[in-house]
């Protein structure tokens, strides 16, 4: 959608909208890896680790309008504002999405479980389980820890992480 109103806006104050996609293309997969992670720490409370990922889904968000930005060769000002507005409100909009989501699996790893209403969710309440980075389930490793429970009885899916004795 982004790159159809880019074209559309843009195209015509020198900007390649090919460039433009294949940044915010480019840049998406970080910034969701990024964000994930600032989710976790944020989560977990682990303020100390949280500055990297921080930085890089703040660069990978900016990264396609930064693009527009000093791409453009002379536009109108009122063009200018427009971006500004439209990224403002999208980095509003993602900002509380991240808020909320760490509240959440804060909440939840206070609970001890954590409720799926949607499967794309589960990769990250997955990854609020531990408190660092490395995988929760190891499907390689010949000595698990650890097993993942997961709850059909009710009406939402319930995933609950239990460690092994010896």
């Amino acid at each position: 959608m982004r790159f159809f109103i880019a074209w559309g806006a843009f195209a015509d104050h020198g900007v390649n909208v090919w460039i433009f996609g294949l940044i915010d293309v480019g840049s998406a997969w970080p910034c969701g890896k990024a964000v994930a992670v600032v989710c976790k720490r944020v989560a977990n409370g682990d303020w100390s680790r949280l500055p990297g990922p921080l930085a890089t889904a703040v660069a990978m968000f900016f990264a396609p309008y930064a693009y527009l930005w000093f791409a453009a060769g002379e536009m109108p000002s009122g063009m200018r504002l427009g971006l500004v507005m439209c990224v403002l409100v999208l980095f509003v909009a993602a900002t509380g999405g991240v808020v909320a989501k760490s509240r959440k699996l804060r909440h939840e790893a206070r609970q001890g479980g954590t409720a799926v209403n949607k499967p794309a969710d589960a990769i990250v309440h997955l990854a609020g389980f531990n408190d660092m980075d490395d995988d929760v389930i190891d499907l390689i490793g010949q000595t698990p820890t650890g097993e993942l429970l997961i709850d059909l009885t009710g009406d939402e899916v319930v995933l609950k992480r239990s460690t092994r004795n010896g």
